[in-house]
């Protein structure tokens, strides 16, 4: 298959997809069509012997072919690349990101504003509860809703049962201790929304508590304003018995992080990910 031809299909096949597609998964799909093309069928016949030999070794000519036009990762990956730097040209409305360990197409961020105007209705924001549960979630998965509450000193019931609502969290197993409580971990879609490839890029402890300094050297210069009203209370109650100064350091910094990104995902960002065929 001709690289113009390939990279036709994968900006289609990227394009209507509603989640991100790895790597994989597109070499699975153009693969799988490929051999379905070069495999013929055995002729439905009342046939003897030679005829099923002559079946079998036309079948396996086919496989040797499609083995010899299989499109390897290392191709589509290129593709990708070559992609991602065309659809990086300011005369282009969408940009081809990495996230959630696939490829997706996004309508680029400097387009917000406009795009904002043509919503006329946004995603409800979670709440400064919702969002430090999900914190705790995502550096300390898996982990039961009895640890969560250690955690934070409250109940969540009715958090947690938000975030799984939003897709943002899942139930991932049970735990071996006694009652065999369930545990939680986050979804593919709360990296996507994040803008995470992995788990791996949540931020780590180092750069947590630089983003928490700037943060509290920037309040001391700005003039306190108006806090929006919240679905519950934002609780900072921690149980510090079985945990460490470290820990609640993490929890609090990372709070903040993932509380101005939600602020972006959710709010000012959401339009922004309607997407419409790409022009020439």
């Amino acid at each position: 298959m001709e690289k113009n031809q390939l990279r036709a299909i994968i900006e289609a096949m990227l394009f209507i997809s509603t989640e991100p597609i790895s790597v994989g998964e597109i070499k699975t799909i153009l693969n799988k069509k490929e051999t379905d093309e070069n495999f013929s069928e055995v002729p439905d016949e009342s046939s003897p012997e030679v005829l099923v030999e002559e079946a079998a070794g036309d079948q396996l000519k086919a496989r040797q072919q499609a083995l010899e036009s299989e499109i390897s990762q290392a191709e589509i990956k290129e593709i990708l690349i070559d992609m991602r730097t065309d659809y990086q040209a300011e005369s282009k409305g969408f940009e081809l990101v990495e996230v959630a360990k696939g490829y997706q197409f996004r309508t680029k961020l400097s387009l917000t504003s406009y795009l904002r105007a043509m919503s006329k209705a946004s995603k409800p924001k979670l709440s400064a509860p919702a969002m430090e549960t999900l914190a705790i979630v995502a550096y300390q998965q898996p982990l039961s809703r009895t640890r969560i509450e250690e955690i934070r000193g409250v109940d969540t019931g009715g958090v947690v049962k938000t975030l799984l609502d939003r897709d943002l969290v899942k139930i991932v197993g049970r735990s071996e201790e006694p009652g065999r409580p369930i545990l939680y971990g986050t979804t593919k879609f709360f990296l996507e929304a994040f803008g995470l490839v992995t788990l791996k890029d949540l931020p780590t402890l180092k750069d947590l508590e630089a983003l928490a300094q700037v943060s509290q050297s920037g309040a001391q210069n700005t003039e306190s304003e108006p806090r929006e009203e919240i679905e519950e209370p934002f609780e900072t109650v921690f149980e510090t018995n079985e945990g460490s100064d470290e820990l609640i350091t993490e929890l609090e910094s990372s709070m903040k992080h993932l509380k101005d990104i939600e602020t972006t995902i959710f709010d000012e960002n959401q339009p922004a990910d309607i997407a419409s065929p790409p022009k020439p």
